[in-house]
């Protein structure tokens, strides 16, 4: 059985690294890199570039993006990071969100982990507080973790003290020696755990063993699903107006941080305005017509996101002029691929999310402005 290992590789490198950007709310950059030098305290940092380091103490929350990502300073609320490759060393006071090719943890977390990447490492010198989820095609662990861990992948290595239960659906599971399980170990895969006679599990061992074939034509048949329905939407979409697609692309090609950003904004405080709405009869009404908004959204994300993929790999194939047909198949074929993989295709589902709802979010701002300065709003 093969592991797609490089999958999350391509998927950052596809939705999210792609081209140099440079942003900080905290300080005037330029170029490329963005390093943080000075204490952040009193806001989040929202920092963005081909190489971003945060080598100082933010106060808050840390939201970074960027080719090559390295938290070094101490941060005391939450980190959420992508990028090709994503190192957290410092110490963090809340939990860690990270998805990339290569994804290393090396700090204390006093809180849980969710991780994602071709390659994700909880080093020796790392501790997590809380639950740790990750999904990976290669797994780690090396530092110790509180209470329990969720895997999937390809090939997972435990070796420390884990607090809990240990509940992983992978290809081959390790435990070393000297790892301590103080719950139970459930295993979920094609071939049954190899615990170490100098490893510990306290609780009982359960191996559900899985039908490679059954589980890939399964794969398969999920994966065909989803490209013919974002397929269906897309032609639908490009038959309706082929000017909004191009507008919405154009948001994700040349603004990609702030589309970042604005996907998880909007995903985020949307919700919260339309229940504070509901609450108020005038508001009502109004609240009704966010939510539709707000779900049309989410369904056009990945059609649109797709549109947009579709048209950088004609370009990386030197076919810039392509039709948008064309544009919209081979995005559909790539993202609902990549969406329908196993381990991590909920990464990649979230990804797509974040970017085709901040893209739609963006747009929609502009041509109001647009129209505006031209006396027609």
């Amino acid at each position: 059985m093969r592991y797609p290992e490089n999958c999350a590789a391509l998927a950052i490198v596809l939705l999210l690294a792609a081209g140099p950007l440079a942003y900080s709310s905290t300080a005037q950059t330029s170029g490329d890199a963005v390093v943080i030098t000075e204490r952040v305290a009193g806001k989040d940092l929202l920092a963005g570039g081909s190489d971003v380091q945060v080598n100082a103490e933010v106060v808050q929350d840390a939201i970074v993006a960027g080719q090559s990502v390295t938290v070094n300073g101490p941060v005391g609320g939450y980190v959420m990071a992508a990028g090709r490759n994503v190192a957290v060393n410092g110490s963090v006071g809340n939990d860690v969100w990270a998805a990339g090719s290569t994804v290393t943890v090396a700090g204390e977390v006093r809180d849980g982990v969710r991780l994602a990447g071709s390659t994700v490492t909880l080093g020796p010198d790392s501790s997590v507080a809380g639950n740790a989820r990750i999904a990976a095609g290669t797994v780690s662990i090396q530092g110790p973790i509180a209470r329990d861990l969720f895997v999937s992948g390809g090939n997972v290595e435990i070796g420390s003290a884990i607090g809990g239960s240990v509940t992983a659906n992978v290809g081959r599971l390790k435990v070393l020696p000297g790892a301590v399980i103080s719950g139970d170990l459930i295993v979920k895969g094609t071939t049954p755990p190899e615990v170490s006679p100098q490893a510990q599990v306290l609780g009982q061992v359960k191996f559900e063993q899985t039908d490679t074939g059954s589980t890939w034509l399964g794969w398969l048949g999920w994966w065909v699903f989803c490209f013919l329905v974002l397929l269906a939407t897309g032609v639908v979409l490009l038959l309706i107006s082929k000017v909004w697609a191009a507008r919405v692309a154009t948001q994700i090609n040349s603004k990609p941080l702030k589309t970042l950003l604005g996907g998880i904004i909007g995903l985020i405080v949307g919700p919260i305005i339309i229940v504070l709405l509901a609450f108020t009869a005038i508001g009502f009404v109004l609240a009704l017509v966010l939510f539709a908004v707000y779900c049309v959204f989410a369904v056009l994300a990945a059609v649109y996101v797709s549109y947009t993929a579709g048209g950088w790999l004609l370009g990386l194939a030197k076919r810039p002029e392509a039709s948008p047909w064309l544009r919209m198949i081979i995005g559909a074929l790539v993202v609902s691929f990549l969406a329908s993989l196993p381990w991590i295709g909920w990464v990649i589902q979230l990804i797509v999310l974040i970017f085709g709802f901040g893209a739609l979010m963006l747009e929609r701002w502009d041509l109001r402005r647009q129209l505006s300065n031209e006396g027609w709003a």
